[in-house]
């Protein structure tokens, strides 16, 4: 009976931990799966992008002309206003574009490479930005 016992133990582990449970961490044949599931959880998971899988997550943002006073983790400041296309809702951008100078009274529309950020420091943003293009550059006079 105990051997039963155990057998079943082990059966309803491999159904619970699906069939990668019983495959090497290195094996070749669960290569692709791996990088399948990597590929699919770095728009929204914790996973680093690599520079090739960066280039796959590129947005469009257009940036307002003026800032806005927003609070964040570091209180009181002045936000980037932001929405992802010509007829969005403007939002609160937190974060910062790196390679991208703001020039007040400007707005822009932007091409941003998009990465996950694996184990941030606490308080930092979970998610990095990086120019790939300023598309245009507008003055805007009232």
């Amino acid at each position: 009976m105990s051997r039963m016992a155990a057998l079943l133990a082990s059966l309803i582990f491999l159904a619970a931990c699906g069939p990668d449970a019983t495959s090497p961490p290195n094996d070749p044949s669960t290569s692709s799966s791996s990088s399948s599931s990597s590929s699919s959880s770095s728009s929204g998971g914790s996973t680093t992008s690599d520079a090739g899988s960066a280039a796959n997550n590129v947005k469009t943002l257009f940036v307002r002309e003026t800032k806005a006073d927003c609070t964040g983790g570091e209180g009181p400041r002045k936000c980037l206003q932001v929405r992802e296309s010509e007829s969005g809702e403007w939002t609160f951008f937190y974060s910062t574009i790196e390679g991208f100078t703001y020039e007040e009274g400007n707005k822009y529309e932007l091409k941003v490479s998009v990465e996950n950020v694996a184990k941030p420091p606490q308080d930092s943003a979970s998610v990095k930005y990086k120019l790939v293009e300023v598309v245009s550059k507008e003055k805007v006079t009232k």
